[in-house]
């Protein structure tokens, strides 16, 4: 039943797939929902304050939408530091307003696909942890 009312919906201009950046935009908008959600009592404070200067960093980066392009491999959601025209993704982001705009640059001239969650030790998951943040 639901493939038929798919098939006349496509076949009449119905619902489009959402471009990329509306696709980015939606999923850092969840992700800054969920990590405003998560209890930080067991932070110290200063990392309490970084965390929530990050997030409203992280709400400034998606509000904006100008998020990297992914031109050297089209159709792969691969992550970028920094796309070839110098845009920054949302963690280099919050790394460059930190002000430690050199962790960026060193990261995307090494590896600028790199993600975050296979990261297991290094100047980015020190920056995370002052910043209040996890992987």
């Amino acid at each position: 039943m639901f493939g038929s009312c798919l098939t006349i919906l496509a076949a009449h201009g119905g619902p489009t797939p959402e471009t990329q950046a509306e696709r980015v935009r939606h999923h850092l908008e969840r992700i800054e929902s969920a990590l405003r959600s998560k209890p930080t009592s067991s932070l110290p404070t200063h990392q309490r304050v970084r965390r929530l200067e990050n997030l409203d960093r992280l709400h400034e980066y998606w509000v904006k939408g100008r998020f990297p392009r992914n031109t050297e491999f089209p159709g792969q959601r691969l992550p970028h530091i920094r796309d070839r025209y110098g845009t920054s993704c949302a963690v280099a982001y919050l790394i460059e307003q930190s002000g430690s705009s050199a962790l960026v640059d060193e990261l995307s001239k090494t590896n600028n696909l790199i993600r975050i969650d296979e990261v297991e030790e290094g100047p980015l998951l020190d920056w995370l942890a002052e910043a209040g943040l996890t992987r």
